[in-house]
């Protein structure tokens, strides 16, 4: 059983990892940019695909954890569609990269408004 005191420390650890992601949104949202500015450099080569998934995926997970559900779930859309399409190169279709341009656009927008 915890005591009062412990349940206030838990609580104040908390609230400072809470603000810490809070206050990381602005460098996720850059990653994000960059990784999608890249991946459209490399016409949307695996290697640059995999680090925009990777991104993604981070953020769906730590929005999630702190209690952010509509960035989480767009995130992690974005994630599910970038693993599934994770081989990218000459065979992507100009479709594939407006989706993966929009679902980005998506998530940036509502971590934009999340702040």
């Amino acid at each position: 059983m915890q005591t009062p005191e412990a349940r206030a420390e838990l609580s104040e650890a908390l609230a400072r990892l809470n603000k810490k992601f809070s206050e990381s949104l602005p460098k996720r949202i850059l990653a994000l940019e960059n990784d999608l500015a890249e991946s459209r450099r490399t016409g949307y080569a695996a290697e640059s695909l995999g680090k925009l998934y990777r991104a993604a995926h981070s953020l769906a997970g730590a929005a999630g954890t702190f209690g952010r559900p509509q960035l989480s779930a767009v995130a992690q859309v974005l994630a599910e569609y970038l693993n599934r399409h994770a081989d990218g190169g000459a065979e992507f279709r100009s479709a594939e990269a407006d989706q993966i341009d929009a679902l980005t656009a998506s998530v940036i927008k509502v971590a934009n408004a999340d702040r």
